[in-house]
């Protein structure tokens, strides 16, 4: 059953690819699931439910599919085609801390939702309260932890929009314990609000927003409604920007750093100048205190946008982002050709430096399923141009990455190192090798249809494998 899945997974993801443009739910569902006229919201539940988990393709803001391209800045791009993420979390009104249900939502052209779940089992409510938020348009529970990784992964390559500071704490919370990453390119309600000259109320309460932005009272009665309501606002808003000549992802990038970017560092010998200098691409970056001792490290899918989020000024920062204002004096950056890079070099400097700042959920391994990979070797880019960067994994064994020139000029000293590794004894273990291989072994599980891996455990020489490796770059 599972084979029959990927394959599947694999016919659809090569069906978008060679439809660079887009294709719908609606289009994929009569294709690949046999679908006869299908509604466009139901086909679009169906479709998102098979190319949630690791696929590598999203759904933009006019409902078409394409394969994510890491790493890419929405910077030119009009508003209305800019794929965003609209979150919601409904939280019980009895226990703030109690989070009952999430949904994904994009703003423009028809809104839609892209996904709605419950993150606390429905059936635990009491009778009233299933009968008043239930509704069809929620996926099936199964468990807390599904829930959150389709919710996560259904936010892959978007452009996210959170309710409030709280809201995106969730988020990175959730995100901490599945080992996943929150998105780097993130907005909050309150910011869009601001660059409009809109109020910004002291209670954050989406009845207060909803009645003022539209002049009406909303109807909440399903979970699914309020989700549903705070995309409505985020629209409203939207027409304000437009209207006010904010066209473009680019206007909003400049207006931001005008009306939000403002936060006071106390002692830091970097700008926000310097920050919008940094590339989008991958990478590790680390704060110092005025000592030389990293207080905070985390990894980026895109440096500039992450690192921006650490300057905004929005009347909501958490206690611990306040205390990294004042103590940060140095900013370390290293750029990474790829996420699997920046993922186990986070890690090694986390275990390294243990940093204050950082909760024990970025340093400690996480709960979830695994199996070592086979002997192996994985392709991917580096961060300079005219090399590769190559992850070698045996089993029970530290993962080894090792930089390669794309011409492979190099060859009789690669082939040396693939023997000394892979074809030689293998070397003692160290405490830190299997939580490594855990996190690589999950982005690999997740990644796996679409990069190049060379199965060393099938080839007889150092010879044959430096061949292989060449043959798969050039043919990526």
């Amino acid at each position: 059953m599972a084979e029959n899945h990927n394959t599947l997974i694999t016919g659809i993801v090569s069906y978008i690819r060679n439809n660079p443009d887009g294709v719908s739910s609606q289009v994929l569902a009569e294709t690949f699931l046999k679908f006869k006229n299908p509604d466009e919201h139901m086909a679009h539940i169906a479709v998102s439910g098979i190319l949630s988990r690791g696929s590598g393709c999203q759904c933009n803001a006019n409902g078409l599919w394409s394969v994510t391209q890491p790493g890419t800045d929405q910077v030119n791009v009009p508003l209305e085609k800019v794929p965003w993420a609209v979150v919601y979390f409904l939280t019980s009104p009895v226990r703030e801390d109690l989070v009952l249900h999430v949904s994904l939502w994009t703003p423009f052209a028809s809104p839609q939702c892209l996904f709605s779940g419950w993150l606390t089992d429905p059936q635990t409510l009491s009778y009233e309260e299933q009968e008043l938020l239930r509704s069809e348009y929620d996926s099936p529970y199964h468990s807390r932890a599904e829930t959150q990784s389709h919710f996560i992964t259904a936010c892959t390559g978007r452009t996210v929009l959170f309710f409030s500071s709280r809201h995106q704490r969730i988020m990175a919370r959730f995100c901490m314990m599945l080992g996943e990453s929150i998105p780097d390119d993130t907005l909050l309600f309150s910011q869009l609000c601001r660059i409009t000259g809109c109020p910004i109320p002291k209670t954050l309460k989406l009845r207060h927003w909803y009645t003022r932005l539209l002049n009406r009272k909303p109807v909440l009665h399903a979970a699914y409604h309020y989700g549903e309501a705070f995309c409505a606002c985020v629209r409203a808003v939207f027409a304000k920007l437009i209207d006010q000549g904010v066209t473009t992802r680019e206007d909003l990038d400049r207006y931001e750093l005008k009306e939000t970017c403002a936060a006071v560092w106390d002692s830091a010998d970097f700008t926000l100048e310097d920050i919008t200098a940094l590339s989008g691409e991958p990478g590790v970056y680390g704060f110092k205190n005025r000592d030389g001792e990293f207080i905070y490290i985390g990894k980026a899918a895109n440096l500039k946008r992450r690192i921006l989020c650490y300057y905004r000024d929005t009347g909501e920062s958490p206690e611990k982002l306040k205390q990294l204002r004042k103590e940060a004096h140095t900013l370390m950056v290293s750029q990474c050709g790829s996420e699997l890079e920046s993922l186990i070099l986070e890690y090694r400097l986390l275990k390294k430096y243990r940093p204050r700042l950082n909760s024990r959920f970025d340093i400690n391994e996480r709960n979830g399923d695994f199996a070592p990979l086979q002997d192996c070797i994985i392709l991917l880019p580096h961060a300079e141009k005219d090399k590769g960067m190559s992850f070698w994994f045996k089993k029970e064994q530290k993962i080894l990455m090792k930089p390669f020139y794309t011409d492979f000029r190099e060859m009789d000293a690669l082939c040396e190192a693939i023997d000394s590794f892979f074809l030689q004894e293998t070397l003692p273990t160290h405490a830190t090798d299997f939580p490594e291989q855990e996190l690589a072994y999950r982005w690999v599980k997740k990644n796996r249809e679409r990069i190049p891996i060379i199965p060393v455990y099938r080839l007889s020489s150092s010879e044959e494998i430096g061949r292989a490796m060449q043959t798969a770059w050039h043919e990526k």
